[in-house]
């Protein structure tokens, strides 16, 4: 066993983890438990991620057991962590509760073991381009750019690891109850605010109360209906907020609870949307209200400086008593105008980062020409798509919303524009590695098929179609992507159509006010759970709707998807609402499935994760190998 599973590993290098299951058991069985340890909680995660709970429940299972033999009580802490998601997510809470339990118990000691009094970081500056955010409220952020500044200033009751972990943060631990209906939050005694005052269980309770308070301001407080009473809250069926299923038993003790059990709830409570606010804040409804850096947060950084389409700074937070692994002191921002002027900038020596989020195919190839051995790609749930606006003229009629689709030819797309970096969606809007994913049900290249219905709706040859408008996100040059389809859609329909560049505040202004006819979007999973891709995206209601879209069967899929116990029965409720979005009324087009990106220089460590999911305290920066001009 012991040189079978040698050979495996040589055979497939780098990508050994793809068969993590088969050399688990080889070094199992050979008594190899170190080699095996790896390959049990790598197999262990990826059944956790397609919701294989009993598959995943085992491999952990056995990575306890050799865990409870070595020392290493972090990793043990970690892995009784993934079992307690598992068990959360098959609806088993009694057994969550007691993973967490001893996870909580032996995270604990450590603490006991930490000096709250740490010696003082030495200054390490990271000069970092970003796009400016929209916002720096957490209950209106409903973009990458917004939640990545938020995962640096705010910190929620959990926080997500690189491996999709959750992890107690402002809370300590959680007691699981109720049939998994309710959920008690310790949190830490060692809570403050970035100016020195005390966090407590109701800056969580009246920023939710807030959140949903908002309305039609905030395209994410959504999130937080699976509340009790938060839906009917948010809608204004009732106007009482102490109805409403959160509340502060105390300083340190924060109850929610839930209409029904959540599979994915741990998760939740790591986005913006559930981050506390601070009293000043409560009032207002799109922060800033002018200097944003008057805001008081919770996080690792603070936000010392801003300066509107210009730079902000984040200062390492005094108060703040939570890990914090990396050596980052402060982080200089540089807003990105262009693409282009921030590589330059970066060829030159002045930025050590560039975030990479907002950037097209056509930047991100230009990147990984000029700087190939800097510029990292990483695993993400995510999905580029084409969505139409399908509540007017011409797209409210589904055979011009298919010709358009049937025009694409998505595995010459792919080469052409990203010479084989990505994979073409051949399946539904869910993306490949999430529960529920469907292949091959994605609308297929058809030239013939595509004029056939371009004409059956009024328009032979592209005759009489009426002037439409095209956004995409601007970039340093051309879009690949965009001069593909507009050559495919030009070349089988006979239409030329005129793109629209558009800039990342605009774009997603647009989108919530006067979505265009044709716009290019991206979605990364918040939570590894397809509810995040089709309730919250696309639900003619509760949904953030690109498309204006309303699909009652659609509707009733995802609502009853939300709360049915039984995961098997789950994803095909998912995989018909994904069929329905996708192959019958195609009110999008899924193009290809990406990745996260990131440009970094050698002296900088970063974490393989996403990058709106990237916490900027787990940094280290080293001594560069060349001077940076301040």
């Amino acid at each position: 066993h012991k040189e079978v599973g040698s050979i495996l590993e040589d055979v497939y290098g780098d990508r050994a983890r793809e068969i993590a299951p088969q050399l688990a058991y080889h070094f199992t069985e050979a008594g190899d438990s170190e080699r095996a340890l790896e390959y049990l909680i790598q197999a262990g995660d990826q059944a956790r991620m397609i919701y294989a709970n009993s598959e995943a429940s085992d491999f952990y299972q056995q990575a306890v057991t050799v865990l409870e033999r070595s020392s290493d009580n972090d990793h043990l802490a970690r892995t009784l962590m993934k079992l307690g998601l598992v068990y959360t997510a098959n609806y088993q809470p009694d057994e969550a509760r007691r993973a967490y339990d001893r996870a909580f118990s032996l995270w604990e000691r450590r603490g006991e073991t930490r000096t709250t009094d740490e010696a003082p970081l030495p200054i390490n500056i990271v000069h970092m381009a970003v796009n400016e955010p929209p916002t720096f409220d957490p209950g209106v952020m409903s973009d990458d750019t917004s939640t990545f500044i938020a995962n640096q200033i705010y910190e929620g009751l959990t926080t997500i690891d690189h491996e999709f972990n959750v992890l107690p943060a402002a809370a300590s631990r959680w007691d699981v109850l109720d049939e998994g209906c309710r959920y008690i939050f310790h949190l830490r005694k060692d809570l403050h605010w970035n100016d020195g005052s005390r966090l407590t269980a109701s800056d969580f309770e009246n920023a939710w109360k807030r959140n949903l308070n908002l309305g039609t301001l905030s395209q994410t407080s959504q999130l937080l209906y699976v509340i009790e009473n938060a839906g009917k809250y948010g809608e204004g069926e009732i106007v009482e907020p102490s109805l409403v299923g959160v509340s502060a038993i105390d300083e340190l003790t924060l109850e929610v609870r839930l209409e029904s059990p959540i599979a994915y709830l741990p998760y939740l409570f790591s986005l913006p949307i559930a981050a506390p606010l601070h009293k000043s804040s409560l009032k207002s409804q799109n922060q800033p209200d002018g200097d944003p850096t008057h805001i008081v947060t919770n996080g690792p950084y603070y936000l010392s400086n801003y300066e509107h389409e210009e730079r902000f700074t984040l200062q390492r937070n005094p108060h703040y008593r939570g890990d914090f692994p990396g050596n980052v002191t402060r982080i200089e921002c540089p807003f990105i105008s262009e693409y282009s002027k921030a590589l330059d900038a970066y060829a030159n020596g002045e930025l050590d980062v560039v975030d990479m989020i907002a950037s097209d195919l056509g930047t991100i190839a230009h990147a990984r020409n000029r700087f190939p051995e800097e510029l990292s790609f990483i695993p993400q749930l995510n999905t580029f798509y084409i969505a139409f606006r399908v509540d007017r003229p011409p797209f409210g009629d589904v055979r011009v919303r298919l010709a358009f689709s049937h025009a694409i030819d998505k595995k010459a797309l792919v080469q052409e524009a990203s010479q084989g970096a990505y994979h073409p969606a051949t399946g539904g809007f869910i993306p490949p590695g999430m529960p529920g994913h469907s292949d091959d049900i994605g609308i297929a290249y058809d030239p013939d098929r595509a004029r056939k219905l371009l004409g059956e709706a009024g328009f032979p040859e592209g005759r009489g179609f009426q002037e439409v408008r095209w956004s995409f996100l601007e970039g340093p040059g051309d879009n690949p992507v965009v001069q593909f389809l507009h050559q495919s859609w030009m070349r089988v329909l006979n239409l030329d159509i005129h793109p629209t560049p558009t800039s990342w505040k605009d774009l997603l202004e647009q989108r919530e006010e006067d979505p265009a006819d044709i716009a290019l979007n991206a979605w990364s999973a918040d939570y590894p759970d397809p509810d995040n891709f089709l309730r919250i995206l696309f639900h003619s209601v509760e949904g953030i709707n690109p498309s204006r879209w309303k699909n009652a069967e659609f509707d009733r899929c995802v609502e009853e998807a939300l709360i049915i116990l039984d995961q098997s029965q789950r994803q095909e409720l998912y995989r018909k609402a994904d069929h329905i979005l996708v192959a019958e009324e195609t009110a999008i087009a899924p193009i290809y499935y990406s990745q996260g990106r990131i440009l970094a220089k050698p002296w900088v460590t970063i974490p393989h994760i996403p990058p709106a999911m990237l916490k900027l305290k787990e940094v280290d920066i080293h001594q560069r190998t060349k001077k940076i001009s301040l």
